[in-house]
């Protein structure tokens, strides 16, 4: 009965552990992003204007 009670608790352990530095460990990480905006394609798109939508009856 012990080593049955020893192993859950090893396991309940090993699984706080694991969840604990999943959580704590991005705190600590410094990553720089140096990659430059995406910029526009300079594809311009025409508004339609108010003649060209159609009104339907």
């Amino acid at each position: 009965m012990k080593k049955k009670t020893i192993v859950i608790f090893i396991i309940v352990a090993v699984v706080a552990i694991a969840i604990g530095l999943y959580t704590i460990l991005p705190l600590f990480t410094n990553t720089t992003v140096d990659e430059p905006l995406p910029t526009a394609s300079g594809l311009s798109l025409p508004a339609p204007s108010i003649q060209q939508i159609p009104i339907g009856h």
